[in-house]
């Protein structure tokens, strides 16, 4: 893709293994960094998904981050109202890049 320097190559559907042309972008490592996978020690399924007890909450809680900072998107009791609200800060936060994540019942 001969990335211009500054730049980096970001694969549209996150599969690094797909090199089609049509899968590839060039951008920003920030914009790149919008649709990183899950971290291997998540343990709720979803990104930016985890689970509060501190302080007896007991609840979901959402988070994304944006330009270095975490924002806390609220806690829920239900995880796929959760997984909602996270979907939707991915939009208006990474526009085309936003990574939805379905879920998995």
């Amino acid at each position: 893709m001969n990335a211009p320097k500054g730049l980096t190559v970001d694969h549209i559907d996150g599969n690094e293994l797909n090199n089609r042309k049509i899968n590839l972008r060039i951008c920003t490592q920030a914009d790149n960094n919008k649709n990183l996978g899950m971290k291997k020690s998540n343990k709720s399924g979803y990104k930016g998904i985890f689970w509060y007890y501190f302080k007896n909450v007991n609840k979901w809680s959402v988070t994304i981050k944006y330009n270095k900072k975490t924002i806390n998107l609220g806690y829920y009791d239900d995880i796929e109202e959760a997984l909602r609200v996270r979907n939707e800060a991915e939009l208006k936060y990474f526009g085309e890049y936003a990574r939805l994540q379905e879920f998995k019942g």
